[in-house]
């Protein structure tokens, strides 16, 4: 069983919304590149929404790895 949640602004409420806080099992958005790749840089350790970056970043999954 799953439910669907649109929601119309996903950087809404910092760490108690629903994307930028990580607050999904499974999320599916879409975001504009200017190629067919997306820049690598949105999945570095800087991009994690966090309360020092005003919850503004790409990297929603908080991915991290240190050789990246």
């Amino acid at each position: 069983m799953f439910s669907i949640l649109i929601q119309p602004s996903c950087n809404a409420g910092g760490p108690e919304g629903v994307l930028f806080g990580r607050n999904f099992d499974l999320a599916e958005f879409a975001m504009g590149s200017a190629g067919i790749e997306p820049p690598c840089d949105w999945y570095a350790s800087s991009h994690i929404p966090n309360s020092a970056n005003h919850w503004v970043g790409e990297n929603v999954q908080a991915l991290q790895q240190p050789g990246f």
